[in-house]
């Protein structure tokens, strides 16, 4: 098959790229940065001439780019988006109906409210990682590994200019009041508590606090982006809390594009390239966590696969689709609270063999479930 490939410079495409050659596809990765997701005349002129000069079949990309979908709607060809953020509001730009369009989201939640709202090619989709690229890279697992580290945390700490909770003027009342749902959901994995909460009332009563205005080219309500930002809140105090917590007792190292001074003695080595770091990072490290992003209620985020791809032992908050696809125990280890953490932390840290088989078993199964040829191989199929 003859595919299009975008790549907007993600951490995906180079392996999408890389796999879909493997599997016998003739792809054409073409390398652009948007700065308008909708609407772009040179990329719609040379996409559309491309299609039609050379015949390809289908347009693939992370994520949805509405201006992609339009150009496969006009020239007849599919437009197959897999989905790996949440959230993605893209997913409700009013061509998201497009014929054409075929949605992967690798969080089941997120692809049956597309069902609901009639998308016909809405699909769930778990994540993969190229494991011919990782292996490559970082040879063989052997057991017993080498360690650099004892418990690591890869990723963004949603501080400063991702705050924009804080930077809302509601009354102290209602700010109050969403504090303590923030701290409640806190408490709770698996469930989205913040959505049910945030009535359409109550947002009423500080919606003229709130000044981002809603995206007539979306069907997004004003009150969807202020759960977001609770969302992303929740995040930002929970790793913050998370790290503060384990390191009272156990050597903690923070990967991450910026310091913070909540850390107290978090040892912090600043960004790790996706590429040529983070694989080497996971495998290294006793105990690699995942502290997922709040929006991400049910689905494995991109972490966790690449955690065990690169052979390393995975210690996630529970998260419903990783332990309906995964084995806690035998594959990954999971909490639900902070207590449940520090425990399970400080057991496998002075548990080698169990860590090591575990972190072998996740990595044994992506190599055989999750792989990216393997993935991108169904994903073909299910638009035929």
């Amino acid at each position: 098959m003859k595919i299009l490939l975008f790549d907007w410079h993600d951490n995906s495409s180079q392996d999408a790229c890389e796999c879909l050659l493997r599997l016998g596809h003739e792809v054409a990765d073409v390398k652009y940065r948007l700065t308008d997701k909708f609407h772009d005349e040179q990329l719609e002129s040379s996409l559309t001439g491309a299609i039609v000069q050379h015949g390809f079949e289908m347009i693939f990309s992370f994520d949805y780019f509405p201006v992609l979908s339009d150009i496969a709607e006009r020239t007849g060809v599919k437009y197959i988006s897999w989905v790996y953020d949440s959230p993605h509001n893209t997913l409700y730009a009013k061509n998201i109906f497009n014929k054409c369009n075929y949605i992967f989201c690798f969080d089941s939640l997120d692809a049956g409210r597309l069902r609901q709202l009639g998308v016909q090619h809405a699909y769930h989709m778990p994540l993969a990682a190229n494991v011919g690229r990782l292996d490559a890279l970082l040879g063989e697992l052997s057991v017993p590994c080498h360690y650099d580290y004892d418990i690591s945390f890869v990723g963004s700490l949603y501080r400063g200019r991702y705050n924009f909770y804080d930077s809302i003027k509601m009354p102290e009342y209602y700010r109050g009041f969403y504090d303590g749902i923030m701290q409640s959901q806190m408490e709770l994995y698996g469930c989205d508590i913040v959505s049910q909460l945030v009535t359409d009332a109550r947002f009423e009563k500080i919606s003229s606090s709130f000044s981002i205005e809603p995206d007539d080219r979306l069907f997004i309500a004003k009150k969807d982006y202020f759960i977001q930002f609770i969302q992303k809140k929740i995040t930002s105090v929970e790793r913050v809390k998370v790290l503060n917590c384990l390191v009272e007792q156990y050597r903690v190292t923070l990967f991450s594009g910026s310091p913070d001074e909540e850390l107290r003695q978090v040892e912090y080595k600043g960004y790790a390239d996706y590429y040529t770091e983070m694989p080497g990072i996971f495998r290294n490290s006793k105990i690699n966590l995942n502290i997922s992003l709040r929006s991400i209620v049910s689905g494995i985020p991109l972490r966790c696969i690449d955690i065990m791809a690169a052979g390393g032992f995975l210690l996630s908050n529970y998260q419903p689709e990783l332990a309906e696809l995964f084995r806690d125990g035998e594959e990954v280890v999971m909490y639900t609270s902070m207590d449940d953490l520090k425990e399970k932390a400080g057991y496998y840290l002075e548990h080698d063999a169990e860590r090591e088989q575990i972190a072998f078993n996740g990595w044994r199964k992506i190599h055989e479930e999750y792989g990216m040829e393997n993935v991108l191989h169904k994903i073909i199929n299910a638009t035929k």
